[in-house]
């Protein structure tokens, strides 16, 4: 069991880790990424489900047992253990649950470059700073995971948007 605890808190620790607007999974580094500029239309908090991998029940329910095999003698003891598998199982399954589910933000998010209108949900860390609407951002759409990210230029969106038009111009005359 002492073998065994430090594996799972490790475990649950580093399942926290979710990409967000500062945040890139080691498998997006070193993958190039499209970039579309946009205007913020809206933006909300949102809470967003992770997905319960069976590590913390496996856990939980290895922890129980040898908790619960310590509980009487004979007989007592195998009940013990059952139920203290049975317990920590439902236990370890709902602390994993919530330790993978987090907070995160929706974008609306209009590219004038293309026409287009989009819903963008991604993770927001206490580090991140919402953008607001109005705001021009850019949009990596590559790899794992869509990231809406402040924009450095504005002249970018505006100048997206002039191609459109002008492009929507010239093909109407």
């Amino acid at each position: 069991m002492r073998r065994l605890t430090p594996v799972l808190l490790i475990s649950l620790l580093t399942a926290c880790n979710s990409p967000s607007q500062n945040r890139y999974d080691s498998q997006d580094v070193g993958h190039n990424a499209v970039i579309l500029f946009g205007t913020v239309l809206s933006e909300r908090p949102v809470d967003i489900t992770g997905k319960n991998t069976g590590t913390g029940a496996m856990g939980g329910a290895a922890a129980g047992a040898i908790g619960g095999s310590a509980i009487g003698q004979g007989r007592g003891s195998l009940l013990g253990l059952v139920g203290g598998a049975i317990i920590g199982g439902i236990a370890g399954h709902i602390a994993e649950q919530e330790l993978e589910n987090r907070q995160g933000i929706e974008y609306i998010v209009k590219f004038p470059s293309n026409g287009t209108t989009q819903s963008i949900v991604q993770n927001i860390a206490k580090t991140d700073i919402p953008i607001a609407a109005g705001e021009c951002v850019m949009v990596q759409m590559n790899g794992t995971y869509q990231r809406v990210l402040p924009s450095t230029d504005a002249s970018e969106c505006h100048a997206a948007a002039k191609h459109r038009k002008r492009k929507h111009e010239d093909d109407e005359g």
